[in-house]
């Protein structure tokens, strides 16, 4: 069975918005998605020519 899609927006909305702590990332998984992701990331800042405001907090090796 499948919802309509106004009520799968909502509620994708409620659970994004839902107040709480988010859970901690292991240091091997942030370090795993840090090497995946930093090439794609330096890109992103050459193409817009600027930082992104994540780079300083998760993209530092």
């Amino acid at each position: 069975m499948t919802l309509p899609q106004t009520i799968n927006w909502k509620l994708i909305r409620k659970l994004l918005q839902t107040k709480g702590q988010k859970p901690k990332i292991s240091e091997g998984d942030e370090s795993f998605l840090k090497k995946i992701y930093s090439s794609d990331t330096q890109k992103l800042e050459k193409l817009l020519g600027q930082k992104l405001p994540w780079s300083d907090i998760f993209c530092k090796n």
